[in-house]
């Protein structure tokens, strides 16, 4: 009976020793888990961030373009103002032309200057 009772005393010590050893390995191992999901969300976040980044520059790139796009034709539209008048042939046929077509174009003159863009002459 004895050598049973050690026996019996032993199977008990090692199985609380086995125990204990399976918890401290499960610790271990969220422990391990939970930095390498620290660590994989920080990348994720520094990923998303350069992605916003590069969307961002994207916008102001295309903000840029359709400025320099509006500039180049508002430029456009004053070179061609300007060689009609300068032509003058239609004020010689029709001498009141100039201005039924400021009467007529003062709205869109109007936008045009609160667009910053600053027409020759809005006076009509």
């Amino acid at each position: 009976l004895i050598a049973t009772e050690q026996q019996k005393r032993d199977l008990a010590a090692a199985q609380s020793r086995d125990v204990i050893n399976t918890l401290g390995v499960q610790m271990e191992e969220r422990r391990r888990k939970k930095i390498e999901e620290a660590m994989e969300a920080r990348e994720q976040g520094e990923l998303w961030k350069q992605a916003a980044e590069e969307y961002y520059q994207g916008e102001i790139e295309k903000e840029q373009h359709r400025r320099q796009a509006r500039a180049d034709l508002d430029k456009f539209l004053q070179v061609q103002a300007m060689e009609q008048v300068m032509n003058g042939e239609d004020a010689r046929l029709l001498p009141n032309l100039d201005k039924r077509e400021l009467q007529t174009n003062k709205g869109i003159l109007k936008q045009m200057e609160r667009d910053r863009f600053a027409p020759m002459a809005v006076d009509a």
